[in-house]
């Protein structure tokens, strides 16, 4: 083979490598999170402090629906209710925890008659998630997670706060204040007031507790999917596996945050930014995953008053919420709660940009194509050159293979009559290989939007497609839908809807127009790639299809002028 041409496989395997790089890294390659021991706690009653609580996580569980343990719990105990726009919910009085919380402005499903969406729920039901908040030292001395609370109000809402008041044996009086407002945030202010003759030592603490997510085992190759924070300055993402191998995760930082979230969703403690914390990603021996953070004990004399503030978000990762919450509340890159990826100086923008189109064209769907079309403009330049490129050597091909024919195995002769021709006829063979890579971190950043943004769940297009975030209801196996046919999970790879086959269909002609690979392995690469990736994205969002198949729409129309202009 001549230097050219494996200089062009060469970049061509460069560019597989990098696919595979984009798609695996974060599940086979991503490293261990690191580990840093808290070795100084801040006095000898609060050694344990946090764990001691948890233990009383550990006891047996009666599964129930969600409604009927709320239900019970709320007959027995009281709560208070949570009620505003976007929440709504409740705080239990036993352990003041907070059990009970719905998103509504978010379906379950894209049907009329779906559920909201229950972003948490009781430890006694299928799927537990609760946030819980405190003080750990001396059992006796601190509210537990059994403790009754006292209130004088039923309501949480954006302009009534509620206070939770409970006074220990001694007259140490404990103070819960709940504030909410119109988004997701709601805020936990701790106050205890030494009313005793002796001195209490204690620390407040913020926990968040979870089975693990069904999301992150379908979504491990594109976006992270569990426990996450920000600690110390650095994003951490830890997988649920490496939790329960390692049983306890620990981290020693400034402010930051910690907690969970899912593709759409997230559930994160916010501790006071100055504070010095402690802060943990554990296994729980009854299954749960827990993320929490402990700030440093205090010792309260008689008579004196101690406070702090945490904040706890729990709901829509709607990313100009997020930025607002880490302008306002100074949270570092809050933002990346929302996986953008490894460029998320090019994700971040393209959101912006999607969501703009979005809201004045009114259709997410339109919005892709428009911004799909946008950057294919941007990159004219670049895929100009590189189309040229393609159409001279699918031009000069035929010549090729007569001057191999004619050195046959003179290797070197090859090649500098090769190099002559390219000469001879201005060609550069890298031209056409060498922008596909410049172009490979702005196609994976439009693939992350569409992927891990809000705008494209349950969002129509035309037609058939009713939600954009769900692969093509259009299936084979469903007739392309006059079989009403609920298709199993181990089938959907071949369940191949009408756009995974439109897509095909373009990514083959694109190939076409392309010179074809003098390696016979390339070659047979190349013409393999369009049927594997058509039942590779039949499961993938129609959206990412959509977005997919217009490009190498716009891709084949530059690529026919382009040529039929090069050979007249």
């Amino acid at each position: 083979m001549d230097n050219n041409s494996s200089e062009i496989k060469n970049v061509v395997l460069a560019i597989v490598l990098s696919i595979i790089v984009i798609f695996g890294w974060s599940a086979f390659f991503a490293p261990e999170p690191v580990v840093r021991q808290d070795n100084v706690e801040a006095t000898k009653n609060s050694s344990n402090l946090v764990d001691g609580d948890i233990n009383m996580l550990d006891e047996s569980v009666n599964v129930k629906k969600a409604s009927d343990t709320l239900q019970e719990l709320d007959n027995e105990f009281g709560s208070i209710k949570i009620n505003t726009r976007k929440l709504s919910g409740s705080i239990s009085l036993k352990g003041g925890r907070i059990n009970d919380l719905v998103l509504n402005t978010y379906k379950q499903e894209n049907t009329q008659n779906s559920e909201k969406v229950r972003l948490l729920s009781p430890r006694d039901t299928k799927k537990p998630y609760f946030v819980d908040t405190g003080w750990v030292g001396k059992k006796e001395l601190v509210p537990t997670s059994k403790t009754l609370w006292n209130t004088t109000n039923s309501v949480l809402s954006v302009d009534n706060p509620v206070t939770l008041v409970w006074t220990n044996p001694q007259g140490v009086e404990f103070r819960k204040i709940y504030t909410i407002d119109e988004d997701y945030m709601i805020s936990v202010k701790q106050e205890v007031v030494n009313k005793s003759e002796t001195g209490i030592e204690f620390a407040d603490y913020g926990l968040v507790a979870r089975s693990s997510s069904d999301e992150g085992k379908k979504n491990m190759f594109i976006l992270h999917d569990g426990p996450i924070g920000v600690l110390d300055g650095t994003l951490e993402e830890v997988d649920y596996s490496d939790v329960k191998d390692d049983k306890k995760i620990s981290y020693e930082t400034t402010g930051g945050w910690i907690g969970f979230t899912d593709q759409f969703w997230l559930v994160t403690l916010i501790p006071q930014q100055q504070s010095s914390i402690k802060a943990n990603f554990r296994y729980l021996n009854n299954g749960l995953y827990q993320s929490d953070f402990k700030n440093k004990g205090v010792y309260l004399k008689s008579g004196e008053k101690n406070s702090y503030e945490m904040r706890v978000f729990a709901g829509a990762k709607e990313i100009n919420v997020l930025d607002k919450y880490e302008a306002q509340y100074n949270i570092p890159m809050f933002d990346r709660a929302v996986d953008f990826g490894w460029f998320y100086f090019l994700t971040k923008p393209f959101f912006h940009l999607l969501h703009y189109l979005s809201g004045l064209t009114g259709n997410v769907g339109f919005a892709i194509l428009l911004i799909t079309l946008i950057v294919k403009a941007f990159l004219f330049p670049l895929a100009n050159k590189s189309y040229s490129s393609m159409a001279k050597m699918k031009v000069l091909a035929p010549r090729m293979e007569e001057l191999k024919k004619q050195y046959g195995n003179d290797r070197q002769g090859l090649s500098q009559a090769m190099m002559k021709l390219y000469r001879d006829e201005k060609v550069n063979p890298m031209a056409g290989c060498l922008p596909m890579l410049i172009q490979i971190p702005i196609f994976f950043s439009l693939y992350k939007v569409l992927f891990v943004t809000l705008e494209t769940r349950h969002a129509p297009f035309i037609g058939w497609v009713t939600d954009l975030s769900a692969p093509d209801s259009l299936g084979v196996l469903t007739g392309f839908g006059f079989i009403d046919w609920q298709v199993p999970a181990y089938l959907s790879i071949i369940n191949i809807g009408v756009w995974p086959i439109l897509m095909g269909i373009s990514m083959w002609l694109q190939f076409k127009f392309n010179p074809k690979p003098t390696d016979p392995i390339q070659a047979k690469i190349f013409g393999w790639m369009p049927i594997v990736f058509t039942f590779m994205l039949a499961t993938f969002p129609v959206g990412l299809v959509i977005y997919w198949t217009w490009n190498n729409m716009l891709s084949i129309a530059q690529q026919y002028t382009i040529q039929k202009r090069t050979t007249g």
